[in-house]
C-alpha cells in the first residue's frame, strides 16, 4: 500500500470528524430533516456522487418557477402541473363574438383584449366583464389550450377521459362542458390555460362577473385576411403582433399575476408517487424535455391523480387550514437569484470566452484563474475558516494522481445545499400539506446539485494550488518545464464539462434569449402556436376549413420544424411583420 492510498483510507475513515472539526464554535451542522439525498453516509456528501436519473425534484422546480408565465410555457408547450388557485375580485376579462348576444353557459375569455379581439370578425362585438368575489380556478401549465397534438392537452384529457384523446384537439366546447362538470362538486368557477396569451375558461358567465361594457367595435377585424395581391394583409398581421406583444409581457416571473396560485395544494405528473408509470418514459427521451408528454401514465396513476386533486380540492380554504406558511414562490426566487446568472456567467468564462472573438480572456490559465476567482466567491458564505485540505492534496500534486476524494470539501458542499431549506425541514416539516413537500424535495434536489458541481470544481482548483491562502504547494518553475504545466488545460477541460451538464440538468429558462441581442426595431419572440412559420406535428388548423389560421408563404426550411423545439428568434415589432 503506498502511502497515497493510506492517506486516503484515513480520510474516509475521519469524514465525520472533519465535518465535526470545521463547526463554527457553539454551531451545530445543519439538520437535513426530511431531505432527499442522493447517497447515504458517507456518501450523502461526497462531491463525487451525481444525482441518480430519476431524480424529478430540478423538473419540479424548473416547473414551479415557470408558472403563468408565458416563455417557458411556449418553450416546453407539454404541461406536467395542475394548481388550484383563483382570479381576484375586480380582475376585468374580455371576450370576443360576431354577434350581439350575451354569453350563455361555460364561455372563454382572455386576460388581455388583443387576445379576445382574434375571436371575433366582421361585425365585432367585444365584451367586457370584471369579477364581483374571487373566482375559483384550476390553473393547467404549458401550452395547454394550443391546438396541436403533441401532448399540450394531455393533463386535461387524463383528468377527464384517463388518457389522451387526439381526436378532441379541435372539440373545444364540449372540453370545457365536461371540465365543469367535472369541477361543479368543487364549485370551480372556471379553468386557465395558456393558448397565444392566457386565458379564463368561465362555467358560468352570471355567476362571478359584471357586464362593464358590451359594444359593437368600430375597429372590427378584416373581413378578408389576404389582400387581391396575394401576400399577408397588413392589417391582420399588425393584430397578430401585437397579441404577441401583449403576452410578451409575461414573459418572464411573475408572469401574470391577475390569477394567485395556491402552491399548497399544487399536483405534479413528476411527483414519483403519483406517476412512477412516466419514469421510463423520461429516460428514454435522452434529458430531450420537448418530447416529454403523458401518454403512457398507467391507469394507477390516473387514480392517484384523482385522489390527489380531491384532497387538494376538498380542503377548505380558511384561515384555520394547516401549512407550513412558507413563501415557497419567493424561496425558489432565492435560488434562482442566488445562481442563475453567476452560472451563466462562470459558463460563459469557463466555455464561451473560447469561442467569443471579443473575448479578453488569454488563454486556458487566464481562463481558469478567473473562473476560479468567481467561484471562489460564490461559495465565501459556505466554506468555513479552517476548511483546508490535507496533506494528500500535496501528494497528488507531486505525484500527478488523477482520482481525488475531495473529502475535505463536505462541510462546504453540505452548508451550500441545506442552508436555505434546513430550517424548514427541521422545524416545518410537521405543519407541510403533501404539496409541500414535494416543493421542499424540488428546492433540496435543486440546490444539492448546484452546490455539489461548485463545490467540486473549487475544490479541485484548491488542491491544484490556485489559492495562495492554502497551503497546498504550486509546482516549481523547474516542474512547469517539465510537465509544462498542464493543470490549466486540465481543469479548463474538467470543469467545462461539470458546468455544461449542471447548465442542462437545470434547463432554467431565464438562460435562454436571444444572442445576439435584438435591434430597436425587434423584439425577442419565442415561436408560438399558430404563428410557426411551418407546419405543426398535428392539426394547427381546423379540420373542416381545412385552412390554417396563419400562414406565412415565404418560410422556408429553416423555420418548418420550429413547432418541434421552440428557440428564441428576432422578429420586427414594426411593420412591416415577420414571425
Amino acid at each position: 500500500m503506498t502511502p497515497l492510498q493510506s492517506t486516503g483510507i484515513f480520510l474516509v475513515g475521519c469524514v465525520a470528524a472533519w465535518a465535526t472539526f470545521f463547526k463554527p464554535p457553539g454551531s451545530s451542522a445543519p439538520s437535513l430533516g426530511n431531505a432527499i439525498v442522493y447517497g447515504t453516509g458517507e456518501q450523502q456528501w461526497d462531491v463525487n456522487v451525481s444525482p441518480a436519473k430519476t431524480i424529478t425534484g430540478h423538473l419540479i422546480f424548473q416547473s414551479v418557477s415557470s408558472l403563468l408565465q408565458h416563455w417557458p410555457n411556449t418553450r416546453y408547450r407539454n404541461g406536467h402541473t395542475i394548481v388550484p388557485g383563483w382570479v381576484p375580485i375586480g380582475t376585468t376579462l374580455y371576450h370576443g363574438r360576431s354577434d350581439p348576444n350575451y354569453p350563455k353557459g361555460a364561455e372563454w375569455t382572455a386576460t388581455d383584449p388583443e387576445h379576445s379581439f382574434q375571436f371575433c370578425k366582421r361585425p365585432c362585438w367585444h365584451l367586457t366583464v370584471v369579477t364581483t368575489r374571487p373566482l375559483k380556478i384550476l390553473y393547467f401549465d404549458g401550452s395547454s389550450a394550443v391546438k396541436m397534438h403533441g401532448g399540450s392537452m394531455d393533463s386535461q384529457d387524463i383528468l377527464l377521459w384517463g388518457g389522451r384523446r387526439a381526436e378532441m384537439v379541435f372539440s373545444e366546447e364540449e372540453r370545457l362542458n365536461q371540465l365543469c362538470q367535472w369541477g361543479r362538486e368543487f364549485d370551480m368557477d372556471g379553468f386557465v390555460r395558456m393558448e397565444m396569451n392566457f386565458e379564463v375558461m368561465l362555467c358560468d358567465f352570471k355567476s362571478g362577473v359584471e357586464t362593464v361594457s358590451f359594444i359593437h367595435l368600430a375597429n372590427s377585424s378584416p373581413s378578408d385576411p389576404k389582400p387581391p395581391g396575394g401576400g399577408l394583409n397588413p392589417a391582420v398581421t399588425i393584430r397578430n403582433f401585437e397579441l404577441m406583444h401583449s403576452s410578451s409581457q409575461y414573459n418572464q416571473y411573475p408572469g401574470d399575476t391577475r390569477v394567485k396560485l395556491d402552491l399548497t395544494r399544487l399536483v405534479s405528473f413528476y411527483d414519483p408517487e403519483l406517476a412512477p408509470s412516466l419514469i421510463r418514459m423520461r429516460n428514454s427521451c435522452n434529458d430531450s424535455r420537448w418530447l416529454y408528454d403523458l401518454t403512457t401514465i398507467a391507469p394507477a396513476d390516473v387514480s392517484t391523480l384523482h385522489q390527489k386533486l380531491r384532497a387538494a380540492l376538498e380542503v377548505q380554504e380558511n384561515l384555520t387550514r394547516v401549512t407550513s406558511g412558507v413563501d415557497w414562490q419567493t424561496l425558489f426566487r432565492v435560488v434562482i437569484n442566488r445562481f442563475g446568472s453567476r452560472l451563466q456567467n462562470l459558463r460563459y468564462v469557463v466555455i464561451g470566452s473560447a469561442h467569443h472573438s471579443g473575448s479578453t480572456i488569454l488563454d486556458d490559465e487566464d481562463r481558469v484563474l478567473k473562473a476560479f476567482a468567481q467561484i471562489n466567491v460564490m461559495l465565501t458564505p459556505y466554506v468555513p475558516y479552517d476548511l483546508k485540505p490535507n496533506v494528500a492534496a500535496d501528494l497528488r500534486v507531486a505525484e500527478r494522481v488523477d482520482h481525488i476524494t475531495l473529502v475535505w470539501a463536505s462541510p462546504a458542499y453540505e452548508l451550500c445545499s441545506t442552508i436555505h431549506t434546513s430550517y424548514i425541514a427541521k422545524s416545518l416539516s410537521g405543519r407541510m400539506t403533501p404539496s409541500e413537500r414535494l416543493l421542499l424535495g424540488a428546492v433540496q434536489d435543486t440546490t444539492k446539485e448546484i452546490c455539489r458541481v461548485l463545490v467540486k470544481m473549487w475544490a479541485t482548483g484548491v488542491e491544484a494550488g490556485l489559492d495562495t491562502k492554502y497551503w497546498v504547494r504550486r509546482p516549481g518553475r523547474q516542474e512547469k518545464r517539465d510537465h509544462h504545466d498542464d493543470r490549466f488545460s486540465a481543469l479548463a477541460r474538467q470543469w467545462s464539462v461539470e458546468i455544461e451538464h449542471l447548465m442542462d440538468w437545470l434547463d432554467w429558462h431565464a438562460w435562454v434569449s436571444c444572442s445576439p441581442a435584438c435591434s430597436d426595431e425587434e423584439m425577442c419572440y419565442m415561436p408560438t402556436w399558430p404563428f410557426f412559420g411551418g407546419p405543426p406535428p398535428g392539426p394547427a388548423m381546423s379540420p373542416e376549413s381545412g385552412t390554417s389560421s396563419e400562414t406565412n408563404p415565404e418560410s422556408g426550411s429553416d423555420k418548418s420544424n420550429e413547432w418541434a423545439r421552440p428557440m428564441p428568434k428576432c422578429i420586427r415589432k414594426i411593420a412591416p411583420y415577420s414571425f
